[in-house]
């Protein structure tokens, strides 16, 4: 029984870490993504206005 609960628990936090990583990873997929943009956006506003 103890070795079920003790199992239990264990898949439990490795669950939550997942999730965790997940979203991190997710979150710093979008801001490398929203920056890329940005910069080619500020990018293209500058050769513009060189023209």
């Amino acid at each position: 029984m103890t070795n079920m609960r003790e199992y239990y628990y264990e898949n439990k936090i490795s669950v939550y870490v997942v999730l965790i990583l997940k979203i991190l990873m997710a979150r710093f997929f979008a801001y490398v993504f929203t920056a890329q943009e940005n910069d080619a956006q500020n990018t293209e506003k500058k050769m513009k206005s060189l023209i």
